[in-house]
């Protein structure tokens, strides 16, 4: 049955940000949404448009996934998403040491797509940030200084169905994501909708201000292959190589696997995994051929409607770059670090859900294994509608500390788009061997406001008291979006 109508605001990679429009029965988590066409004039009685869905008893049952298809493959001209805003931030210290800080930020996340009646996008994510400190902490963070970052400025074609795809302009690669940010290219042949393979080139931003900077040369291959619709079942693998030089010597030469199988929202497999090969000076210092660098493996399973599980498995080390060639080997922590981590949720009558987790993780050549826990409990619209309460605790025990934080937050949603909530807890831990004890209390009044033409203000007023922290912090953001 119908529920609500809603309207589109925002589209990010992932998830929507959606009005509601009108609401016929009560929306509950689990709902699915279909979207729609949007409407359009009348064809003339001899005219029959060429995307038009006949309605007719033998298309009925596909009616949904036809109209899915024929609203994301229909050419409507440039259509563009995203938020501009202006955010500033503040801290009142409280404490002798007086360290108030200041800072006004502003960022711009765009995306254009459907450009020239194509699946051309272009995309710019950045961020300008002055810092200003009531006095300088030490020769290298002074008082005062900006803080630019430019995380994005792409041009890209990708459609599979074609033969050939490329990115390029700083872009974060969407097949190999662990060599991060790059200045550059990549080329994809499609051999076919499910397969393709592609290279990469460019040159490696400044990691600290985001500049250009031509001093690490990046390079990568890899073939993907794509099977399936992740509303029913679809597996993603991409195999690939990397390799990164700087000033003419070896950076940093590994293999990269990913895998990702879904079905539904019922289950899921997530792996990647780097093997490092170690050649010239690199395999002097590791003193083996090839690493294993990186591991994660993470599933989750829905027993039910109600009951989910997941289990995760991390496997990390260090590995040897350019940049940490002339370390001695005692200050180059190569220590392995193994962990494991597993969740629950449980959703129950009368709107409560529950959840839980719990994991540790250990270094080797360390006896002990650093622990850690969670959980919390939430309800929604039980005293009346909008108004929710959600309590939550967590906590950690390894071999320098133990401690723990618990906190509750009341919320209230409106049918308009705003929200305020109120939160409250407390942080607390001791050092072992005999080392003293810190609690810090806070309290946190939060606020978003859908403002009218796509405009939002949201603030945040937190106080905090206690031996770690005493003072006030101050955040509002004044934004638009596209």
């Amino acid at each position: 049955r119908k529920v609500a109508d809603l309207q589109i605001e925002f589209v990010a990679d992932n998830s929507a940000v959606c009005r509601i429009i009108k609401t016929l029965n009560t929306i509950r988590v689990g709902d699915q949404a279909i979207p729609v066409k949007d409407p359009e004039p009348s064809a003339a009685p001899s005219e029959k448009p060429a995307d038009s869905l006949a309605a007719s008893p033998d298309n009925g049952a596909n009616t949904a996934a036809s109209n899915t298809r024929k609203t994301t493959g229909r050419r409507r001209g440039m259509r563009t998403s995203g938020s501009i805003s202006a955010q500033y931030y503040a801290f009142d210290d409280k404490t002798p040491g007086n360290r108030d800080f200041r800072q006004p930020t502003f960022r711009l996340n765009f995306r254009a797509r459907q450009m020239w009646d194509r699946d051309i996008a272009f995309r710019v994510r950045t961020r300008s940030r002055y810092d200003q400190r009531e006095q300088s902490l030490s020769e290298t963070i002074p008082a005062s200084e900006w803080n630019n970052r430019l995380y994005e400025l792409s041009l890209y074609y990708n459609d599979r169905n074609v033969p050939f795809n490329w990115r390029l302009g700083r872009m974060y690669s969407n097949h190999i994501s662990t060599v991060g940010y790059l200045d550059g290219v990549q080329l994809q042949g499609n051999l076919s909708p499910q397969l393709g393979m592609g290279i990469l080139a460019g040159t490696v931003p400044n990691r600290r201000t985001s500049a250009f900077d031509s001093k690490i040369q990046q390079y990568g291959v890899y073939t993907t292959v794509q099977t399936g619709d992740p509303r029913e079942s679809q597996l993603q693998l991409t195999l690939a190589g990397a390799m990164s030089y700087a000033e003419g010597e070896i950076n940093r030469e590994f293999l990269y696997l990913f895998t990702n199988y879904q079905v539904g929202s019922r289950f899921s497999l997530y792996h990647s995994s780097e093997l490092d090969i170690n050649r010239g000076w690199r395999k002097e210092l590791a003193g083996e051929s090839a690493t294993l660098s990186n591991l994660f493996i993470s599933g989750r399973v829905a027993l039910n409607n109600s009951v989910a599980l997941g289990l995760s498995y991390d496997d990390r080390q260090n590995f040897w770059s350019y940049s940490t060639r002339s370390l001695a080997d005692s200050l180059f922590d190569d220590a392995t670090r193994r962990g494991m981590r597993m969740n629950a949720s449980l959703k129950l009558p009368g709107r409560i859900r529950v959840y839980t987790n719990g994991g540790f993780r250990k270094r080797s050549g360390e006896s002990r294994e650093a622990w850690s826990y969670g959980g919390g409990i939430s309800q929604h619209g039980l005293l009346w509608p909008g108004f929710g309460i959600s309590l939550r605790g967590s906590g950690f025990d390894n071999r320098i500390n133990q401690g723990n934080q618990g906190s509750f937050t009341l919320r209230q949603s409106f049918r308009s788009g705003h929200w305020f909530s109120y939160s409250a807890g407390n942080y607390y831990y001791k050092l072992r061997d005999g080392g003293g004890k810190r609690l810090t209390r806070w309290h946190r009044i939060y606020g978003y406001f859908d403002l009218m033409q796509q405009f939002f203000l949201t603030g945040e007023i937190e106080f905090n008291s206690g031996e770690d922290l005493d003072g006030r912090r101050y955040w509002v953001e004044l934004g638009y979006r596209f």
